[in-house]
């Protein structure tokens, strides 16, 4: 049984049911859903998800094989900060896959906060830099596009009063690219191959350097070795659980969208269900947060921004949703805005997704006590008001489909 695995048993009992299949695959899972994704794309969302789970799943799985088998060398140089175990890994990726890796047609962009990304470029060698080095305009292309909300600068905007620093702060853009390339490799049925594997290269290269920034940020103390003295996990341990567990969570959202289908026939509980949605496809946001609370040791004052955050994240979705209520209906990809646009006239509609924004925005104001995170609460009580107002505008120009 693989490392992640009975992790996941011990964590859970169980494994979910999406992660099946994903672990009844023979051979290395991580290169198994390269080579897939790559090489032989699938038509169904099911099984684009499948093999891009192989792929996140895998790479956690050699970052417990490597702290399982570490060698004295390997060691010495984890008390550094340093990983060539990792470049290594990226590198073997690149060259097995290097056939299909063409330059997408994406522009030279250049943004303050975005720019951080081109760090992705820092945590690999020189060879494997260069020949990867339109990654960085692809991501940024995609967040300064408008096409997803850009999570990482809004955490930045938040956090700002509250943050240590350092590598922590640069690992917001690393999640950020790992988790869109997930959701646009799944979600884009035709995608364009080009399009399509450099999403792949940002899940491989983002997964890469969050590694090398826990390692960094992490490094073995006194602490760590009293704690493995005592049979206790190190944090850096502590931390790669974390972040198996926050993807493992993720895994939910493909059965959860299916359950949002009975919205339509029903209507007692379509708040509940509307609820289980949206929350579960916000929980994304809590990868960044439980590893940027974790390298910064934040205690559990830290739950209450953690909360509005996760509010915040779910206003954006709603937002969102309204402009892509077409093609979300179109690749049967359920949110309760389609199907509500489907079930029920303007007036009626607009008052359910009202509701349900409603709803989180009183949420978040009961966050607001409290002494601690006070700047980063007003900061995020503050984007949510605006994203609500970008909402209750996007309602109010919305044309129902025919």
């Amino acid at each position: 049984m693989m490392f992640v695995e009975s992790a996941i048993r011990r964590k859970y009992s169980r494994i979910p049911k999406s992660l099946k299949n994903v672990f009844s695959r023979k051979g290395d899972l991580y290169f198994n859903g390269l080579e897939e994704s790559v090489f032989r794309r699938k038509k169904t969302i099911t099984g684009r998800y499948e093999d891009i789970a192989s792929i996140v799943f895998g790479f956690i799985e050699h970052v417990y094989r490597f702290k399982e088998n570490m060698t004295l060398g390997e060691k010495l140089a984890l008390i550094k900060g340093e990983t060539p175990y990792f470049r290594n890994l990226l590198a073997k990726s690149i060259d097995r896959i290097s056939k299909n890796i063409k330059p997408c047609s994406c522009k030279k962009i250049s943004s303050t906060y975005a720019d951080r990304y081109d760090a992705v470029l820092n945590f690999m060698d020189k060879d494997t830099a260069s020949s990867l080095w339109f990654i960085t305009d692809h991501f940024k292309q995609k967040m300064l596009s408008g096409k997803h909300p850009f999570m990482s600068r809004d955490l930045h905007d938040i956090f700002f009063s509250v943050s240590k620093g350092g590598y922590a702060d640069s690992m917001f853009v690393f999640i950020e690219s790992v988790i869109h390339g997930i959701d646009d490799y799944i979600d884009s049925k035709d995608a364009d191959k080009k399009e399509a594997v450099a999403d792949v290269l940002n899940i491989i290269c983002g997964l890469n350097a969050i590694v090398h920034v826990l390692l960094k940020t992490l490094k073995p103390n006194l602490k760590d070795i009293l704690c493995m003295m005592t049979g206790k996990k190190p944090r850096m341990e502590r931390a790669i659980d974390m972040l198996l567990f926050s993807v493992t969570e993720l895994s939910n959202v493909p059965l959860v969208e299916k359950e949002t289908k009975k919205i339509m026939e029903n209507g007692s509980d379509e708040f509940s269900l509307a609820r289980l949605n949206m929350e579960t496809r916000a929980a994304g946001i809590m990868i960044f947060l439980r590893m940027f609370g974790f390298c910064n040791s934040f205690g559990k004052d830290f739950d209450d921004v953690t909360e509005m955050v996760k509010i915040n994240r779910i206003m954006q979705l709603l937002a969102k949703d309204i402009l892509d209520i077409k093609d979300d209906l179109k690749n049967r990809d359920y949110t309760p805005v389609a199907i509500w646009s489907k079930k029920y006239r303007k007036g009626l509609f607009r008052k359910k997704v009202e509701n349900l924004a409603n709803y989180y925005v009183e949420q978040a104001k009961k966050c607001m006590c409290g002494r601690n995170f006070k700047d980063a609460k007003t900061v995020c009580m503050k984007k949510i008001e605006n994203n609500f107002l970008l909402l209750r505008s996007r309602l109010s120009s919305h044309r129902p489909l025919s």
